[in-house]
């Protein structure tokens, strides 16, 4: 998937531990958890994880840390860790996946999920030793989770042999595979709001079969919208290891006058009042057309 300067910087800024608080005179933080207390599904995988910290940012993504410590008799060429996240009433706020892999290690791997980001390991993880792992994710919050716990885990050790861990019904949240890179769409400066959030049914096909506006003003762009978002593809939310219907909030957002990249690259805290994906349409020289900018990545993935 497309990866941008901004991404880059995060990946930089995490591996030498300097990430910022404020960014262009501006908060960075939509919120910040850090040292969270992590669940796992068996023994064998206590004390793999430590220093675990979840961040959503107000460039629309989340990015997760943490360090991945081999408490086993092997060394380890590749794993990944799906970890959901909740608040203190048990509430599920959104899921990441942790993956790392020799390049070596990709033909033999089986990922239990598909992941936005896969660590590239240059060596196998020694026993004892331990890789800082960094998840990225689009689903944004402004309120942190004060828990987490490893859902699934598999794991790929020198000797080629594999283990898996999981918990009973283990949840994960749809993520997109493609959308198109630009939208026709009608557009009244009067009639057309600032933005809509839109709930979103997905099919355990991964297809959009409803798109419902749940605030915001309904105009002939917005209607369009909505029926275009049959068009976008997710890999399909899971239940148990098993493709499951689920639903996601988007918050659209018409940029009609033709915002920088930079300027629609934040999100205010104030319009994050659930978890929520963004989506900023962005208008085009040949109108009708506008691009769109899912999360924080451009569109055209189709």
């Amino acid at each position: 998937m497309t990866r941008g300067i901004a991404h880059a910087f995060l990946i930089f800024v995490m591996s030498v531990g300097l990430y910022p608080h404020h960014q262009n005179g501006r908060d960075y933080y939509l919120c910040e958890a850090n040292d969270l207390p992590t669940s796992v599904p068996a023994d064998a995988l206590k004390s793999t994880i430590t220093n675990h910290t979840f961040i959503s940012s107000v460039l629309k993504d989340s990015p997760g840390i943490i360090t991945f410590w081999n408490r086993f008799r092997s060394p380890i060429v590749a794993f990944e860790m799906v970890v959901g996240y909740t608040d203190s009433d048990d509430n599920e706020l959104a899921t990441a996946t942790y993956a790392a892999m020799l390049p070596k290690a990709k033909a033999h791997f089986e990922l239990l999920v598909p992941a936005e980001h896969i660590e590239p390991l240059k060596r196998a993880i020694p026993v004892g030793g331990n890789i800082r792992i960094i998840s990225e994710g689009f689903v944004i919050m402004r309120q942190c989770p004060t828990k987490a716990r490893v859902l699934a885990a598999t794991i790929m050790f020198a000797n080629g042999g594999v283990q898996t861990w999981t918990e009973h019904d283990w949840p994960v949240d749809p993520l997109l595979e493609s959308l198109p890179a630009d939208l026709n769409l009608p557009f009244d400066e009067v009639q057309t709001p600032s933005s809509s959030l839109v709930r979103i049914k997905i099919t355990a096909e991964g297809k959009v079969e409803d798109a419902q506006l749940i605030d915001g003003n309904s105009s002939a762009a917005v209607r369009d919208l909505r029926q275009a978002l049959s068009s976008w593809h997710f890999y399909p939310a899971q239940r148990n290891g098993q493709p499951a219907p689920s639903e996601l909030t988007l918050l659209i957002r018409f940029n009609a006058t033709g915002s920088s990249e930079r300027e629609i690259a934040w999100i205010e805290a104030k319009d994050v009042k659930t978890p929520l994906v963004v989506v900023d349409l962005i208008p085009s020289s040949e109108s009708p057309k506008w691009s769109v900018w899912y999360g924080r990545r451009p569109g055209g993935t189709e």
